[in-house]
């Protein structure tokens, strides 16, 4: 009986395997209801043999490791897709607010007489705006997604458009900064340090983007294996 029970959890676990917070957590789950499960079904059973068909009937119940899987794994995933969307909305409200910063406390750009430095801008404007638009336009197809993907395979393909959206938005994002980056660093030194604010939110928001890079990787992987579950 032991090895059976096992067995279905290991089979769990391993369907889990992308991600081992969540498969460490979903198994020890499980493992408690199939206990409290097996418990009840036992309650006035003669014979090991009796303890083993209700370990069979239980595990039936539950149903199949992978569908189980699926069931825990897709509800991660949407919450992972509300923190990366929030994490995508505080990362550009930083970026502005750097940009602002910048514009207040440093030589502006364009008094400089620098073309390289009205590039760096125009780059800075420009990569910021698209990012804002392609993060919209992807959080929009992901919401509708979030609606429909689990009866609906087109909710699944709306989902990964809105991820990759998302992969581009995070690109034009980081052009934002590198070039936010290159206009501010300069002023910075010439300003011989003294001014705070523009470095302070230049490295958040360097540090946001960063974090902002590995959340949307992490949910393009765990989205496919959702799916290669579910579908």
């Amino acid at each position: 009986m032991a090895d059976a029970l096992e067995a279905y959890l290991d089979a769990l676990g391993e369907a889990l395997r992308f991600d081992p917070q969540l498969a460490e957590r979903v198994v020890d789950e499980v493992a408690d209801h199939l206990d409290c499960a097996l418990a009840a079904e036992t309650r006035g059973a003669g014979s090991a043999g009796d303890a083993e068909a209700a370990l069979a009937r239980v595990i039936a119940r539950f149903g199949a490791p992978q569908r189980i899987a699926g069931q825990f794994a897709l509800l991660a995933l949407e919450t992972n897709a509300d923190r990366l969307w929030r994490l995508a909305a505080l990362t550009a409200a930083v970026a502005f607010a750097a940009m602002r910063l910048r514009e207040l406390h440093l030589d502006p750009v364009e008094a400089a007489g620098d073309g390289l430095a009205t590039a760096a801008l125009a780059l800075d404007r420009g990569a910021f705006i698209a990012a804002l638009a392609l993060g919209l336009w992807g959080w929009r197809l992901a919401r509708d997604a979030s609606r429909s993907w689990r009866p609906d395979p087109r909710g699944w393909r709306r989902l990964f458009a809105g991820l990759r959206l998302s992969a581009l938005a995070l690109g034009a994002l980081m052009l934002s900064v590198a070039a936010d980056t290159a206009l501010t660093l300069p002023r910075l030194i010439e300003a011989a340090g003294g001014v705070l604010w523009p470095a302070a939110a230049l490295t958040v928001e360097i540090a946001l983007v960063l974090a902002l890079a590995i959340a949307v990787s992490r949910s393009r992987e765990q989205a496919a294996a959702v799916r290669r579950l579910l579908v």
